[in-house]
């Protein structure tokens, strides 16, 4: 029988998902800074990590896990900042410990559940993210389906994937047009042509024409499958297991950037994670672009891959120093933007892919803190240092911008952006008169 801690011990020796995170101060010309959002476990320990984060309907919502015994919970916030607590039961299921994955589809939000092998995986959908309604229950009638991981949508239809617990099936992809109970149809079973080691579909993502499903496989390594119409028959395998190595125990991301799709792989103790790359990806052209967690095995732990703002971004896990952040502009040339768990080496890797994503132009990453509870935190992508607010505003900046802040929230202008100086200064005071009363809490950057 297959369990979570029986799987993360299998890739790392401990609880490589564990994760934590601590703020990055800004320097003058070191890397841009990480602000955490939210209360630590939304102000509850129990809600031991912040799963997945999805934007829908104007509003970030971020689901937990919670295993104390009072089931998962959901929150929300419009401006990335201010969360406001949506359910904290489960959907009224204690078993439901975890949400891992939130998705928009078709006007409504869909909502997979981290179960076990006896209830089974659900899923939940929301038209306004606050009355919630189950369409599958029992793991599509197999409960050994104790996870719903991933969802993707592709030709008018909404892809379920699976996590199986059980030894005599892996993981599966169900679909439906509507996403309404009773019409969901499998299109693949037990982890794709009978590979029982395929125990969990980790990432999906749509590239020219085709849904690509990414697995995870501790047996023999990692797998990418594809299809152009997703109908049961139609998946072919286009990467040999694992990219040629066996420690490459899943593909838990994937990505489409600057005309290439993107994977990245985690690596078991002994070798740092992987991103290969491809265009054709029919299995004869993958290339690979990062080896060897960038020259530290440690650095190997469930990559989570985004882009933004022409650049791609890989988060991964480091179990020995804390999670590290790492972004291109072409897919060779990378640069370090998120170092040691962001001070706290126990912050050791996002929840695969899940747990990170872009909302209001600005990255945000879910974590995992088994002492404090799950955090929420923040990229400041680009900066307005307090020397450069000094310069146009004057002294008084210090006042109320002790630290640099996310600007989108604020609308605010400086010459970069192309307005001129005399308005850039004139824009920037109003803004700080309108936080005069909350320097502590004051958010300004440069987007």
């Amino acid at each position: 029988m297959k369990t979570r801690s029986a799987v993360m011990l299998a890739l790392s020796g401990s609880l490589a998902f564990v994760l934590a995170f601590a703020w990055s101060v800004p320097v003058e010309g070191g890397p841009p800074s990480w602000v955490q959002t939210n209360a630590s476990g939304f102000g509850d320990a129990g809600n031991s990590g912040v799963l997945t984060l999805t934007p829908f309907g104007g509003q970030l919502y971020a689901g937990t896990s919670n295993e104390s015994g009072s089931g998962a919970q959901l929150w929300r916030t419009s401006d990335g900042f201010d969360w406001t607590e949506v359910l904290t039961d489960g959907f009224g299921t204690a078993y439901n410990m975890g949400i891992d994955h939130l998705f928009p589809f078709n006007g409504q939000l869909y909502a997979g559940t981290w179960a076990d092998e006896v209830n089974g995986g659900e899923v939940y959908r929301s038209p306004d993210g606050l009355t919630w309604t189950r369409v599958v229950s029992q793991g599509f009638g197999d409960p050994t389906n104790a996870e719903i991981f991933r969802f993707a949508a592709f030709g008018g239809r909404l892809y379920a994937g699976t996590f199986s617990y059980s030894d005599a099936h892996g993981g599966e992809i169900w679909r439906s047009a509507s996403g309404d109970s009773g019409t969901w149809t499998r299109v693949v079973a037990n982890g794709f042509n009978g590979d029982v080691n395929n125990a969990g579909i980790a990432s999906f993502e749509v590239f020219n024409g085709y849904l690509y499903a990414g697995t995870l496989n501790f047996a023999t390594g990692g797998e990418v499958w594809r299809s152009s119409s997703g109908y049961s028959g139609s998946w072919k395998q286009v990467n040999q297991d694992g990219f040629g190595d066996v420690g490459n125990y899943g593909v838990t991301a994937l990505a489409a950037f600057d005309g290439y799709l993107y994977a990245g792989t985690g690596h078991a103790a002994g070798g740092g994670a992987q991103v290969w790359r491809c265009q054709t990806c029919n299995g004869s052209d993958w290339q690979k672009v990062v080896d060897n967690g960038f020259g530290n095995p440690d650095t190997r732990a469930t990559p989570a891959l985004e882009v933004l703002a022409g650049q791609l971004y890989l988060v991964v896990g480091n179990p020995a120093t804390g999670l590290e952040v790492w972004r291109t502009p072409n897919g060779t040339s990378w640069e370090q933007v998120g170092y040691g768990g962001f001070g706290d080496r126990s912050n050791r890797s996002p929840y695969y892919d899940n747990s990170v994503a872009v909302f209001g132009n600005s990255l945000f990453v879910g974590t995992v803190n088994w002492a404090q509870g799950g955090q929420v935190w923040l990229y400041l992508h680009r900066l307005l240092y307090l020397p450069l607010l000094q310069a146009l505003i004057g002294p008084s900046a210090a006042l109320h911008a002790p630290r640099a802040c996310a600007a989108h929230e604020l609308g605010l202008c400086l010459p970069g952006n192309g307005l001129p100086v005399d308005e850039a200064r004139q824009h920037a005071l109003a803004v700080m008169d309108s936080f005069q009363r909350s320097a502590g809490s004051c958010r300004i950057g440069l987007l």
